[in-house]
Protein backbone atom coordinates (compact mmCIF):
# COMPACT_ATOMS: atom_id res chain seq x y z
CA UNK A 1 0.00 0.00 0.00
CA UNK A 2 1.26 3.48 -0.91
CA UNK A 3 0.59 6.15 1.74
CA UNK A 4 1.34 9.88 1.78
CA UNK A 5 2.04 11.71 5.06
CA UNK A 6 1.56 15.50 4.98
CA UNK A 7 2.77 16.97 8.27
CA UNK A 8 3.16 20.30 10.03
CA UNK A 9 6.60 19.28 11.39
CA UNK A 10 9.35 16.68 10.86
CA UNK A 11 9.04 13.36 12.75
CA UNK A 12 12.34 13.74 14.61
CA UNK A 13 13.23 13.53 17.44
CA UNK A 14 10.42 11.00 17.99
CA UNK A 15 10.24 11.35 21.76
CA UNK A 16 9.63 15.12 21.62
CA UNK A 17 6.05 16.44 21.69
CA UNK A 18 3.73 15.00 19.02
CA UNK A 19 6.36 14.04 16.47
CA UNK A 20 6.36 10.50 17.81
CA UNK A 21 3.06 9.60 16.16
CA UNK A 22 4.42 10.45 12.70
CA UNK A 23 7.71 8.65 13.33
CA UNK A 24 6.31 5.50 14.91
CA UNK A 25 3.42 5.08 12.48
CA UNK A 26 5.95 5.28 9.66
CA UNK A 27 8.14 2.72 11.46
CA UNK A 28 5.24 0.31 11.91
CA UNK A 29 4.10 0.70 8.30
CA UNK A 30 7.66 0.17 7.05
CA UNK A 31 7.82 -3.06 9.05
CA UNK A 32 4.59 -4.12 7.32
CA UNK A 33 6.21 -3.39 3.94
CA UNK A 34 3.95 -0.47 3.17
CA UNK A 35 5.42 2.42 1.21
CA UNK A 36 5.16 5.79 2.93
CA UNK A 37 6.24 9.17 1.55
CA UNK A 38 6.59 12.30 3.69
CA UNK A 39 6.04 15.97 2.85
CA UNK A 40 6.41 18.22 5.89
CA UNK A 41 7.21 21.71 7.06
CA UNK A 42 10.39 22.60 8.94
CA UNK A 43 11.26 25.77 10.83
CA UNK A 44 14.93 25.34 11.78
CA UNK A 45 17.90 24.58 9.48
CA UNK A 46 19.17 21.82 11.78
CA UNK A 47 15.97 19.87 11.03
CA UNK A 48 17.32 19.33 7.52
CA UNK A 49 20.37 17.63 9.02
CA UNK A 50 18.10 15.23 10.93
CA UNK A 51 16.61 13.71 7.78
CA UNK A 52 19.11 10.79 7.61
CA UNK A 53 17.95 9.74 11.09
CA UNK A 54 14.52 8.75 9.76
CA UNK A 55 15.00 8.41 5.99
CA UNK A 56 14.97 4.60 6.28
CA UNK A 57 11.28 4.76 7.25
CA UNK A 58 10.15 6.56 4.10
CA UNK A 59 10.47 5.98 0.39
CA UNK A 60 10.69 9.70 -0.43
CA UNK A 61 10.94 12.79 1.79
CA UNK A 62 10.44 16.46 1.03
CA UNK A 63 10.86 19.24 3.62
CA UNK A 64 9.40 22.68 2.95
CA UNK A 65 10.13 25.84 5.00
CA UNK A 66 7.21 26.75 7.22
CA UNK A 67 5.29 29.96 6.62
CA UNK A 68 4.15 32.26 9.41
CA UNK A 69 0.54 33.30 9.05
CA UNK A 70 -0.41 36.82 10.11
CA UNK A 71 -3.63 37.51 12.04
CA UNK A 72 -4.81 39.38 8.94
CA UNK A 73 -4.37 36.31 6.74
CA UNK A 74 -6.25 34.13 9.23
CA UNK A 75 -9.11 36.61 9.47
CA UNK A 76 -9.31 37.04 5.70
CA UNK A 77 -10.14 33.36 5.22
CA UNK A 78 -12.72 33.46 7.96
CA UNK A 79 -14.56 36.38 6.38
CA UNK A 80 -15.18 34.75 2.99
CA UNK A 81 -16.45 31.17 2.62
CA UNK A 82 -15.05 30.83 -0.90
CA UNK A 83 -11.54 31.31 0.52
CA UNK A 84 -11.83 28.58 3.18
CA UNK A 85 -10.23 25.89 1.00
CA UNK A 86 -7.69 27.12 -1.58
CA UNK A 87 -8.02 25.70 -5.08
CA UNK A 88 -4.54 26.43 -6.39
CA UNK A 89 -1.00 27.13 -5.20
CA UNK A 90 -1.37 30.89 -5.40
CA UNK A 91 -4.24 30.86 -2.92
CA UNK A 92 -2.35 28.71 -0.39
CA UNK A 93 -0.36 30.13 2.50
CA UNK A 94 2.53 27.97 1.30
CA UNK A 95 2.57 27.65 -2.51
CA UNK A 96 5.79 25.61 -2.19
CA UNK A 97 4.06 23.00 -0.02
CA UNK A 98 1.12 22.91 -2.43
CA UNK A 99 3.42 22.19 -5.35
CA UNK A 100 5.36 19.54 -3.41
CA UNK A 101 2.15 17.68 -2.47
CA UNK A 102 0.83 17.98 -6.01
CA UNK A 103 4.05 16.48 -7.42
CA UNK A 104 3.86 13.48 -5.06
CA UNK A 105 0.20 12.88 -5.88
CA UNK A 106 0.87 13.08 -9.62
CA UNK A 107 3.76 10.60 -9.51
CA UNK A 108 2.72 7.94 -6.92
CA UNK A 109 -0.32 5.62 -6.72
CA UNK A 110 -1.47 6.47 -3.18
CA UNK A 111 -4.39 4.65 -1.61
CA UNK A 112 -4.50 6.70 1.63
CA UNK A 113 -3.32 10.18 2.62
CA UNK A 114 -2.71 11.52 6.13
CA UNK A 115 -2.72 15.12 7.35
CA UNK A 116 -0.90 15.73 10.65
CA UNK A 117 -1.37 19.20 12.13
CA UNK A 118 -4.17 21.73 11.96
CA UNK A 119 -4.11 25.17 10.31
CA UNK A 120 -0.81 24.38 8.60
CA UNK A 121 -2.16 21.42 6.63
CA UNK A 122 -5.94 21.60 6.35
CA UNK A 123 -5.67 23.94 3.33
CA UNK A 124 -4.52 21.10 1.06
CA UNK A 125 -7.97 19.49 1.00
CA UNK A 126 -8.47 20.34 -2.68
CA UNK A 127 -5.37 18.31 -3.57
CA UNK A 128 -6.35 15.19 -1.59
CA UNK A 129 -10.14 15.38 -2.02
CA UNK A 130 -10.25 12.25 -4.20
CA UNK A 131 -8.27 10.15 -1.70
CA UNK A 132 -9.45 8.62 1.58
CA UNK A 133 -7.82 11.00 4.06
CA UNK A 134 -7.15 10.68 7.78
CA UNK A 135 -6.76 14.04 9.53
CA UNK A 136 -4.87 13.94 12.83
CA UNK A 137 -5.01 17.37 14.55
CA UNK A 138 -1.61 17.50 16.23
CA UNK A 139 -1.12 21.26 16.43
CA UNK A 140 -2.83 23.40 19.09
CA UNK A 141 -6.59 23.32 18.80
CA UNK A 142 -9.40 24.65 20.95
CA UNK A 143 -9.28 21.88 23.54
CA UNK A 144 -5.55 22.34 24.12
CA UNK A 145 -5.43 26.12 24.15
CA UNK A 146 -7.43 26.88 27.34
CA UNK A 147 -4.97 24.74 29.30
CA UNK A 148 -2.05 26.58 27.73
CA UNK A 149 -3.68 29.94 28.46
CA UNK A 150 -4.21 29.03 32.12
CA UNK A 151 -0.62 27.81 32.37
CA UNK A 152 0.99 30.81 30.64
CA UNK A 153 2.93 33.17 32.89
CA UNK A 154 2.89 36.49 30.98
CA UNK A 155 -0.05 38.72 30.09
CA UNK A 156 1.14 39.25 26.51
CA UNK A 157 1.36 35.49 25.88
CA UNK A 158 -2.10 34.98 27.35
CA UNK A 159 -3.49 37.64 25.01
CA UNK A 160 -1.85 36.04 21.96
CA UNK A 161 -3.10 32.58 22.91
CA UNK A 162 -6.62 33.88 23.56
CA UNK A 163 -6.67 35.41 20.08
CA UNK A 164 -5.45 32.10 18.65
CA UNK A 165 -8.16 30.27 20.60
CA UNK A 166 -10.86 32.49 19.11
CA UNK A 167 -9.51 31.87 15.62
CA UNK A 168 -9.12 28.13 16.24
CA UNK A 169 -12.74 27.77 17.35
CA UNK A 170 -13.90 29.58 14.24
CA UNK A 171 -11.80 27.40 11.93
CA UNK A 172 -12.78 24.17 13.69
CA UNK A 173 -16.43 24.78 12.91
CA UNK A 174 -15.66 23.90 9.27
CA UNK A 175 -11.97 23.04 8.83
CA UNK A 176 -12.20 19.24 9.30
CA UNK A 177 -15.60 18.76 7.66
CA UNK A 178 -14.55 17.49 4.20
CA UNK A 179 -12.09 14.85 5.42
CA UNK A 180 -12.90 11.14 5.59
CA UNK A 181 -11.87 10.61 9.20
CA UNK A 182 -10.55 12.78 12.05
CA UNK A 183 -8.46 11.01 14.71
CA UNK A 184 -7.78 12.44 18.18
CA UNK A 185 -6.07 11.04 21.29
CA UNK A 186 -8.80 11.36 23.93
CA UNK A 187 -12.57 11.33 24.34
CA UNK A 188 -12.40 14.95 25.55
CA UNK A 189 -10.73 16.00 22.30
CA UNK A 190 -13.43 14.15 20.36
CA UNK A 191 -16.20 15.91 22.30
CA UNK A 192 -14.69 19.34 21.66
CA UNK A 193 -14.36 18.79 17.90
CA UNK A 194 -17.79 17.18 17.62
CA UNK A 195 -19.41 20.07 19.48
CA UNK A 196 -17.84 22.50 17.01
CA UNK A 197 -18.93 20.36 14.03
CA UNK A 198 -21.40 17.52 14.77
CA UNK A 199 -21.03 16.15 11.22
CA UNK A 200 -17.44 15.02 11.82
CA UNK A 201 -16.52 11.34 11.71
CA UNK A 202 -14.22 11.39 14.77
CA UNK A 203 -12.26 8.40 16.05
CA UNK A 204 -10.24 8.15 19.27
CA UNK A 205 -6.86 6.41 19.06
CA UNK A 206 -4.49 7.03 22.01
CA UNK A 207 -0.79 7.68 21.59
CA UNK A 208 1.68 4.87 22.25
CA UNK A 209 5.07 4.31 23.84
CA UNK A 210 8.18 2.70 22.36
CA UNK A 211 8.46 -0.53 24.36
CA UNK A 212 11.67 -1.43 22.51
CA UNK A 213 13.29 1.72 23.92
CA UNK A 214 11.67 1.95 27.36
CA UNK A 215 12.81 -1.41 28.73
CA UNK A 216 13.44 -1.82 32.48
CA UNK A 217 16.61 -3.57 33.65
CA UNK A 218 14.81 -5.12 36.61
CA UNK A 219 17.24 -3.75 39.18
CA UNK A 220 15.51 -1.94 42.07
CA UNK A 221 16.66 1.60 42.99
CA UNK A 222 19.52 1.55 45.50
CA UNK A 223 17.97 4.51 47.35
CA UNK A 224 14.21 5.28 47.41
CA UNK A 225 13.41 8.29 45.25
CA UNK A 226 10.50 10.21 43.76
CA UNK A 227 10.53 11.55 40.19
CA UNK A 228 8.64 14.23 38.29
CA UNK A 229 9.35 15.22 34.66
CA UNK A 230 7.81 18.43 33.35
CA UNK A 231 8.00 21.28 30.88
CA UNK A 232 8.69 24.33 33.00
CA UNK A 233 7.64 26.78 30.33
CA UNK A 234 4.20 25.55 31.41
CA UNK A 235 2.97 27.15 34.63
CA UNK A 236 0.94 24.06 35.57
CA UNK A 237 4.10 21.96 35.46
CA UNK A 238 5.93 24.50 37.61
CA UNK A 239 3.09 24.49 40.13
CA UNK A 240 3.10 20.69 40.22
CA UNK A 241 6.87 20.56 40.81
CA UNK A 242 6.64 23.19 43.55
CA UNK A 243 3.85 21.21 45.23
CA UNK A 244 6.04 18.11 45.23
CA UNK A 245 9.06 19.98 46.61
CA UNK A 246 7.17 22.06 49.15
CA UNK A 247 4.56 19.63 50.46
CA UNK A 248 4.52 16.07 49.07
CA UNK A 249 8.22 15.24 49.38
CA UNK A 250 8.69 16.67 52.92
CA UNK A 251 5.58 14.83 54.14
CA UNK A 252 6.79 11.47 52.83
CA UNK A 253 10.36 12.05 53.98
CA UNK A 254 9.29 12.39 57.62
CA UNK A 255 9.13 8.60 57.78
CA UNK A 256 11.75 7.96 55.07
CA UNK A 257 14.73 10.26 55.77
CA UNK A 258 16.75 8.51 53.05
CA UNK A 259 14.20 9.48 50.36
CA UNK A 260 15.51 11.47 47.38
CA UNK A 261 13.70 13.60 44.79
CA UNK A 262 14.41 14.22 41.09
CA UNK A 263 12.72 17.17 39.35
CA UNK A 264 13.52 17.05 35.63
CA UNK A 265 12.69 19.37 32.74
CA UNK A 266 13.80 22.28 30.59
CA UNK A 267 14.31 25.73 32.06
CA UNK A 268 13.43 25.25 35.73
CA UNK A 269 12.62 28.70 37.17
CA UNK A 270 14.53 30.17 40.14
CA UNK A 271 11.67 29.35 42.53
CA UNK A 272 12.16 25.69 41.66
CA UNK A 273 15.96 25.75 41.69
CA UNK A 274 15.81 27.09 45.25
CA UNK A 275 14.57 23.69 46.43
CA UNK A 276 17.78 21.95 45.34
CA UNK A 277 19.61 20.32 48.22
CA UNK A 278 21.68 17.27 49.14
CA UNK A 279 18.72 14.97 48.39
CA UNK A 280 16.69 17.13 45.97
CA UNK A 281 18.02 17.22 42.42
CA UNK A 282 16.74 19.89 40.00
CA UNK A 283 18.40 18.61 36.84
CA UNK A 284 17.18 20.75 33.96
CA UNK A 285 17.00 19.07 30.55
CA UNK A 286 17.86 15.35 30.34
CA UNK A 287 18.21 13.78 26.91
CA UNK A 288 17.59 10.18 28.01
CA UNK A 289 15.12 9.83 30.89
CA UNK A 290 15.35 6.04 31.20
CA UNK A 291 18.11 6.07 33.85
CA UNK A 292 15.97 8.44 35.93
CA UNK A 293 13.06 6.01 35.88
CA UNK A 294 15.51 3.30 36.93
CA UNK A 295 16.85 5.44 39.80
CA UNK A 296 13.36 6.30 41.03
CA UNK A 297 10.97 4.25 43.13
CA UNK A 298 7.83 6.18 42.20
CA UNK A 299 6.77 8.63 39.49
CA UNK A 300 4.59 11.39 40.97
CA UNK A 301 2.31 13.58 38.89
CA UNK A 302 0.06 16.12 40.69
CA UNK A 303 -1.02 18.03 37.56
CA UNK A 304 -4.46 19.61 37.81
CA UNK A 305 -4.83 20.09 34.03
CA UNK A 306 -3.76 17.87 31.18
CA UNK A 307 -4.27 18.10 27.42
CA UNK A 308 -3.97 14.98 25.34
CA UNK A 309 -2.10 11.89 26.49
CA UNK A 310 0.48 12.21 29.28
CA UNK A 311 3.40 10.41 27.67
CA UNK A 312 5.47 10.47 30.88
CA UNK A 313 2.95 8.24 32.59
CA UNK A 314 3.11 5.80 29.67
CA UNK A 315 6.91 5.83 29.82
CA UNK A 316 6.89 5.29 33.57
CA UNK A 317 4.56 2.30 33.32
CA UNK A 318 6.69 0.87 30.50
CA UNK A 319 9.78 1.22 32.74
CA UNK A 320 7.90 -0.52 35.61
CA UNK A 321 8.17 2.57 37.82
CA UNK A 322 4.87 2.74 39.75
CA UNK A 323 2.84 5.93 39.37
CA UNK A 324 0.96 8.03 41.92
CA UNK A 325 -1.00 10.76 40.13
CA UNK A 326 -4.11 12.90 39.92
CA UNK A 327 -6.98 11.68 37.72
CA UNK A 328 -6.56 14.79 35.53
CA UNK A 329 -2.97 13.90 34.70
CA UNK A 330 -4.18 10.53 33.37
CA UNK A 331 -6.83 11.88 31.02
CA UNK A 332 -7.35 9.61 28.03
CA UNK A 333 -5.60 6.60 29.58
CA UNK A 334 -7.42 3.39 30.55
CA UNK A 335 -5.87 3.12 34.01
CA UNK A 336 -7.53 1.43 36.96
CA UNK A 337 -6.90 2.72 40.47
CA UNK A 338 -5.17 0.10 42.63
CA UNK A 339 -4.41 -2.07 39.58
CA UNK A 340 -2.20 0.01 37.27
CA UNK A 341 -1.76 3.21 39.29
CA UNK A 342 -2.64 4.91 42.57
CA UNK A 343 -4.83 7.99 42.11
CA UNK A 344 -5.28 10.96 44.43
CA UNK A 345 -7.19 14.19 44.01
CA UNK A 346 -5.31 16.16 46.68
CA UNK A 347 -1.77 16.47 47.92
CA UNK A 348 -2.75 14.53 51.05
CA UNK A 349 -4.11 11.64 48.98
CA UNK A 350 -0.97 11.59 46.83
CA UNK A 351 1.19 11.46 49.97
CA UNK A 352 -0.83 8.53 51.30
CA UNK A 353 -0.48 6.72 47.97
CA UNK A 354 3.30 7.16 47.99
CA UNK A 355 3.50 5.98 51.59
CA UNK A 356 1.44 2.88 50.78
CA UNK A 357 3.75 1.94 47.91
CA UNK A 358 6.91 2.43 49.99
CA UNK A 359 5.47 0.29 52.77
CA UNK A 360 3.90 -2.51 50.72
CA UNK A 361 6.24 -4.55 48.47
CA UNK A 362 3.28 -6.67 47.35
CA UNK A 363 1.29 -3.63 46.12
CA UNK A 364 4.44 -2.13 44.61
CA UNK A 365 5.23 -5.25 42.58
CA UNK A 366 1.63 -5.69 41.45
CA UNK A 367 1.53 -2.14 40.05
CA UNK A 368 4.89 -2.70 38.37
CA UNK A 369 3.77 -5.82 36.51
CA UNK A 370 0.18 -4.83 35.80
CA UNK A 371 1.33 -1.44 34.52
CA UNK A 372 3.83 -2.97 32.10
CA UNK A 373 1.25 -5.55 31.00
CA UNK A 374 -1.24 -2.77 30.26
CA UNK A 375 1.34 -0.99 28.10
CA UNK A 376 2.15 -4.19 26.19
CA UNK A 377 -1.52 -4.91 25.56
CA UNK A 378 -2.88 -1.46 24.69
CA UNK A 379 -0.21 1.22 24.28
CA UNK A 380 2.50 -0.16 22.02
CA UNK A 381 2.99 1.62 18.70
CA UNK A 382 2.15 -1.69 17.02
CA UNK A 383 -1.27 -1.59 18.69
CA UNK A 384 -1.71 2.07 17.68
CA UNK A 385 -0.83 1.21 14.06
CA UNK A 386 -3.30 -1.70 14.12
CA UNK A 387 -6.09 0.75 14.95
CA UNK A 388 -5.10 3.06 12.10
CA UNK A 389 -4.91 0.08 9.75
CA UNK A 390 -8.45 -0.82 10.79
CA UNK A 391 -9.46 2.65 9.60
CA UNK A 392 -7.69 1.95 6.29
CA UNK A 393 -9.82 -1.17 5.84
CA UNK A 394 -13.03 0.76 6.50
CA UNK A 395 -12.08 3.58 4.14
CA UNK A 396 -11.02 1.23 1.35
CA UNK A 397 -13.90 -1.22 1.85
CA UNK A 398 -11.70 -4.21 2.68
Amino acid sequence: MDILFIAHCPPYPPRVDERGLIYYLAREYERRRQLVDLVCFYDRPEQLADVPRYSHLFRDIKLVPSVQKTPGQLQQRLRKNTLHFPKNANEAWSPEMWEAIDFFLQTKPYLITYLFGALDVYEYHYLVQHYPTIFVPLAAHSHALPTRIAATKTRSEKKQLQQLLNVARSYESWMYTPFSRVVVNTENDARVLSSADPSLNVHVIPMGVDVDYFVPTGYPPAIPALLFIGDFANKDHCDAAVQICKYIYPQVRRNRPDLELYIVGDNPPPELKNFASEKVYITGHVLDVRPLFELSSIYVNPLVRQTGINKRILESLAMMTPVVATPKSCEGLSLQHEQHILLGESGEELVRGIQRLLQSPQLYQRLQHDGRDLINQHYTWQHVADQYQHLHSKLLGY
